[in-house]
């Protein structure tokens, strides 16, 4: 894993259980336009336990606050 300080600008591949190739990186400004789908496919106790609350939906702002973390 790279260095806390390097993470930012580091991108990391790995191969999940089954085999799997994923690429871990931050969440970018580009994202913002994947959270809607990603949390329509997403489970109601994973929601909750994600941000600690029951949600139905993200707003613009939440979505563009997580994209656009230090």
């Amino acid at each position: 894993m790279p260095d806390k300080g390097d993470f930012g600008l580091s991108e990391l591949r790995e191969t999940i259980r089954g085999g799997e190739r994923v690429l871990i990186r931050r969440a970018q400004p580009r994202d913002m336009a994947l959270y809607p789908e990603f949390l329509a496919d997403v489970r109601a106790e994973d929601l909750r336990l994600r941000f600690f609350g029951r949600i139905t939906e993200l707003s613009a702002a939440e979505i563009d606050k997580l994209s656009h973390l230090d």
